[in-house]
């Protein structure tokens, strides 16, 4: 009976060993699946930025004396706005402090 027992018990946990291994490669693959997609939707919106700012400077480069009077009016508001969102994203962005790094490279 107690030869049994072990058995059963021994089926059991080779079983349960079983399952946790699946469940460990499952999360394993829905992980690597989710790093995936993250990356493909990174991607995606650097290929939407990089789309909007070619749009951005085709109508930085329109001349204005080519076109007709509402097309030039749109197309100057147009580069306002365009100059405006620029002008902010390079005031966002970080400046380079030389004193950051002076620490590290005080024997120049």
């Amino acid at each position: 009976m107690a030869e049994g027992n072990n058995s059963s018990a021994d089926s059991m946990i080779s079983s349960n060993e079983q399952i946790l291994n699946f469940l460990k490669e499952s999360a394993s693959t829905r992980s690597k699946n989710y790093d995936l997609q993250q990356l493909r939707l990174q991607n995606q919106a650097k290929k939407l930025a990089l789309k909007e700012r070619e749009r951005d400077d085709k109508i930085l480069l329109t001349n204005l004396d080519s076109v007709d009077t509402d097309t030039r009016e749109y197309l100057r508001l147009e580069k306002a706005k365009i100059i405006q969102k620029r002008t902010n994203q390079e005031q966002q962005q970080p400046s380079f402090d030389p004193n950051t790094y002076q620490p590290y490279f005080d024997y120049f």
